[in-house]
């Protein structure tokens, strides 16, 4: 299993926008292309990239305050390495059932050594990806008496998701709820 805390490097993590500086940053860059293209519609693009952005700076606040007050600081996340970023952001501990590639499978000693892991620190949740098979999450949790909570990653949106409103700020009001479940927050 990969684990890296606040500490540790995020290299491998290409999910940079669930750091919400990050995030920030893409906004304008984003916009700044759209004013290259369209230029006479400068202030248009502006006003929405600094409302996006004060979205992102209220809900980076959110996450400080609600994540604050948890008594479990470990995200055990049976997937790839997907959610650095944004552990490091909170100073959360990351811990990722897979190598940085979805495509290799984790050990049995490995696996053992989440198992290990989850019945230790008494972790009630494992955390799973929406578009990965959550077979080991179902897995540990069978024998742990864990319970599974999904994450979104941010970047996996369908067509009818789109049109039914949900967006990356509704994806990342989503994770917060789950990670304070998960995490037991007061």
């Amino acid at each position: 299993a990969h684990d890296k805390s606040n500490s540790k490097s995020t290299k491998y993590d290409p999910h940079i926008w669930l750091d919400f500086d990050n995030a920030r940053i893409m906004v304008d860059h984003i916009a700044q292309a759209f004013i290259l293209k369209d230029p006479k519609n400068r202030s248009y693009y502006q006003a929405n990239a600094e409302t996006y952005k004060r979205r992102l700076a209220d809900l980076d606040k959110k996450y400080r305050t609600e994540l604050s007050r948890c008594p479990s600081r470990t995200i055990l996340h049976a997937g790839h390495w997907a959610f650095a970023y944004l552990a490091q952001r909170y100073r959360l501990e990351y811990v990722s059932a897979y190598n940085v590639s979805a495509d290799s499978e984790p050990s049995p000693s490995q696996i053992m050594s989440l198992i290990e892991r989850i019945r230790s620190q008494r972790l009630s949740y494992i955390f799973y990806e929406e578009m990965a098979s959550p077979r080991l999450a179902q897995t540990l949790a069978a024998e742990t008496g864990a319970k599974l909570l999904k994450l979104q990653n941010g970047h996996d949106i369908g067509k009818e998701e789109i049109q039914s409103g949900v967006s990356f700020l509704t994806m990342m009001e989503n994770n917060l709820n789950r990670l304070k479940q998960g995490m037991q927050c007061r």
